[in-house]
């Protein structure tokens, strides 16, 4: 049971032990703060993926610091310095505006690893 669990956590958590999980949402500062879907997520100049009809990506990085652009047919907004944490969930909350500026949270979280015992 303990080399099952142990399997588990490498899928889970990838073989590299730096690893830092980063959900992003976004959210339409404009159109009732719903979900902004198909906002183009640059990290470090690396195109990684786009927000789902949720307005979110969640992906897993090395750890340290990224700069994250966000950009939409619409909008776009650079966050120059978001720390990633081994062993935490960062979570990075953004409302873009058409006129206005992006309001921006940043959250970290540990990520909980089932008891082995």
């Amino acid at each position: 049971m303990r080399l099952i669990s142990i399997l588990l956590l490498t899928v889970i958590f990838g073989t590299s032990a730096h690893a830092a999980g980063l959900r992003i949402y976004v959210f339409d500062g404009d159109g009732g703060h719903g979900p902004l879907a198909d906002v183009s997520v640059i990290i470090n100049q690396e195109h990684v993926g786009r927000t789902n009809s949720d307005g979110r990506l969640a992906i897993n990085r090395p750890a340290g610091q990224v700069q994250i652009h966000l950009k939409s047919t619409t909008r776009a907004t650079v966050l120059k310095s978001v720390p990633l944490v081994e062993g935490e969930i960062t979570e990075v909350l953004v409302t873009l505006h058409l006129k206005l500026d992006p309001t921006v949270q940043v959250e970290h979280r540990r990520i909980k690893v089932a008891n082995q015992g």
